[in-house]
């Protein structure tokens, strides 16, 4: 009965978490678990081959070897990539900045004239270890680990601005792809 109880409790924690993860939101925010959800925006007057393009497009000008960080591809539906942000993540402790390289794992699906964009943090690695730093960056963890929050979801003070960089460069993902699929970016080859 106990071992009933607590796959019954499992089951229950992934299925909200799952659901909790699922969420169609505005814009990205970090919580504990990380992102808050996806984002979907509407192209009007595009069609899905113009908006995969429009995708590709910006992975060759934005993503160094985009061919390699792309991890999937269905020709007008999905198209996936992974992103490394260098100092993605920079916090100031007793006078000396310390690093974290970021790895996001970025996802389009088009369906008609819209885009889902899911974006998720797939590792925060210290870029430059040392003897007194050498941890990995976490979502939520205690208080001798790097995290954005504490245990129990609380925000750490001293990790705001990287809180906020991330939503930044989230969003900024988000909006340097619709702005690639509405023609508002110039290539470099639109000059005269």
């Amino acid at each position: 009965m106990k071992n009933l109880i607590k796959l019954f409790t499992v089951v229950l924690l992934v299925s909200l978490t799952s659901s909790f993860a699922q969420q169609k939101v505005e814009t990205f925010k970090i919580t504990p678990d990380g992102f808050n959800g996806y984002v979907v925006k509407s192209f009007d007057g595009k069609s899905e081959t113009e908006i995969y393009n429009s995708i590709k497009k910006w992975a060759e000008y934005n993503i160094n070897n985009s061919s390699e960080s792309k991890n999937s591809d269905i020709v007008n539906e999905y198209i996936g990539y992974d992103i490394i942000v260098k100092n993605g993540i920079v916090v100031k402790q007793m006078g000396t900045y310390i690093k974290w390289d970021v790895k996001f794992n970025i996802k389009f699906r088009i369906k008609g004239d819209k885009v889902r964009f899911d974006v998720n943090i797939t590792s925060m690695k210290l870029n430059n270890p040392t003897r007194y730093h050498k941890d990995d960056f976490y979502f939520k963890a205690d208080v001798l680990n790097w995290s954005f929050f504490k245990n129990n979801g609380k925000p750490k003070k001293n990790t705001k601005d990287a809180r906020d960089t991330i939503e930044i460069i989230a969003n900024g993902l988000v909006n340097g792809v619709s702005d690639t699929i509405l023609g508002v970016i110039k290539s470099d080859t639109d000059w005269d």
